[in-house]
């Protein structure tokens, strides 16, 4: 599950740009799934039940193969892992980013109250000015979020284009890979 969540958020970044001749590919090893092309969730579900949970599948030029070797489908994961790692980097630096949100929602609820009671204390000098404090207090707390949420933007900027990087290496890897595996006929022709 968190490998598919790593390839979908891969997938929002905007980071699945296919290469020329790859046209799609599926690597599926355990609960790991690697995927980029044309392929569905049906279309996974169709795959897993002809060759199980440990294979390469990829389209070059229209025309579906399989790889199913173990000694293959670990190189093909080697290339992958690098990745992989980084979008698990990446997915760790969202949780961050999504609990301080968490945070700033949370005193932004602090001020909308308290911002409803300082309308009602128009005639209380002394509480509208406690409010006051309350409500300046709490703006330093937000704005201390802000910057904190400001370097995680800037890291997880940094690691987007890592990530761009690393994608187009390990697009350009397995589609490599794929032409040895055909050339080696480790590939075989999908159906057969």
């Amino acid at each position: 599950m968190r490998n598919l969540l790593v390839m979908l958020f891969l997938a929002i970044l905007g980071v699945t740009e296919q290469p020329a001749s790859l046209d799609s590919y599926v690597l599926r090893v355990g609960s790991s799934i690697t995927m980029n092309g044309d392929s569905d969730v049906d279309g996974l579900g169709r795959l897993e039940e002809r060759y199980g949970t440990r294979f390469f599948w990829f389209k070059r030029d229209g025309q579906a193969y399989v790889v199913s070797d173990a000694k293959q489908i670990e190189r093909a994961m080697a290339i992958v892992r690098p990745q992989q790692e980084l979008g698990e980097k990446q997915a760790a630096l969202g949780q961050k980013q999504a609990a301080l949100g968490e945070k700033q929602a949370a005193l932004g609820q602090k001020q909308a109250a308290i911002g409803a009671r300082q309308a009602g204390a128009w005639r209380d000098e002394e509480l509208r000015e406690q409010l006051s404090r309350e409500q300046e207090a709490l703006s330093r707390q937000q704005d201390a979020l802000g910057e904190q949420q400001e370097v995680l933007g800037r890291q997880q900027e940094k690691l987007g284009a890592e990530q761009e990087r690393i994608s187009d290496r390990v697009e350009q890897q397995l589609s490599d890979f794929a032409d040895e595996c055909i050339r080696k006929g480790v590939a075989k022709k999908a159906g057969q």
